[in-house]
């Protein structure tokens, strides 16, 4: 990317963001919405900026793929600081719904403006399922959704009950050349969750710290349908490069000649993770979890 393409994409991210600043300001309640996987890489505490005083609570969503005793360690972090939070899986049957619903009916009770209103701003980064949670609880598709990161393109009020309304906001993150050195080691874990777009990164790359991060975190497999035998291996051996020639050959992801397709690997590595199919995995816990990170 060109100097003058970078400033241009600095200079758009920071008028959205202005602009979201201040429609977030109406709101009497913030709700945001973060992968229960990154729940601290996928919060927006500077983002909020000014807004750190404004009455807040966390829902954590896609909570079905991740370890459920670490979800349950960063809710209770937030707690002690002050933020009701709770766990969901936005997909799943009523249970999760009325969870969801009972969830913000308290928080309307606590939180009413002169008018007698309670008026929620959902924020949250790409494709962690903000729109999704209002179509939810508004019971029909009254929000563009879609799994690709910042499908929302602008702002919307909803009304949920006469007393209730929702503002739906786009995304926001940094995406500018730079972002992969500023987050370090920790920017493979908002790709691997698809929170940023195709396009600004590379699958192998990712797949392969993926890799990296099972043999240094898992001390076994847990997941017997899914090339145990494979993973085990990895663990104990910390051979990537094998088990990806491994993997290519038994999934039928070949080049010419029968040669492993490394690309195609990692592709279907990352793709099978965000479906769930490698278990319950959460990429980072709370300083004080000292339990797995993994679920079967």
């Amino acid at each position: 990317m060109t100097g003058s393409a970078s400033r241009s994409r600095r200079n758009k991210i920071r008028g959205q963001a202005g602009e979201i600043q201040r429609d977030i300001r109406a709101a009497s309640i913030l709700i945001e919405v973060r992968d229960a996987r990154v729940p601290h890489l996928s919060g927006m505490v500077s983002f909020l900026g000014k807004q750190k005083t404004k009455f807040r609570a966390v829902v954590l969503t896609k909570a079905d793929l991740a370890c459920p005793l670490v979800t349950q360690s960063w809710i209770e972090k937030l707690n002690k600081e002050g933020i009701k939070a709770i766990a969901v899986d936005l997909n799943s049957g009523k249970k999760d719904l009325m969870k969801l619903k009972n969830f913000l009916k308290s928080l309307a009770k606590e939180k009413k403006s002169a008018f007698k209103l309670a008026r929620f701003g959902i924020v949250g980064l790409p494709n962690v399922g903000k729109s999704t949670l209002i179509n939810r609880v508004i019971g029909k598709t009254k929000v563009r959704t879609g799994d690709k990161p910042g499908i929302t393109r602008g702002k919307q009020w909803v009304r949920v009950a006469p007393d209730v309304v929702i503002l739906d906001t786009p995304g926001v993150i940094q995406l500018f050349s730079g972002l992969e050195k500023q987050l370090g080691e920790e920017f493979f874990k908002l790709t691997l969750c698809n929170v940023v777009p195709a396009g600004q990164f590379c699958s192998v790359t990712i797949a392969t710290e993926f890799l990296a991060f099972v043999v240094s975190s898992f001390s076994h497999w847990p997941v017997k349908n899914y090339f145990h035998s494979l993973f085990s291996s990895l663990i104990e051996k910390g051979d990537i490069e094998t088990f990806f020639d491994d993997y290519s050959n038994e999934n039928g992801l070949l080049g010419k000649g029968g040669v492993p397709d490394l690309a195609k690997a990692s592709v279907r590595l990352v793709s099978d993770f965000r479906k769930g199919k490698l278990g319950r995995i959460s990429l980072e816990a709370p300083e004080e979890y000292t339990g797995n990170l993994w679920a079967s």
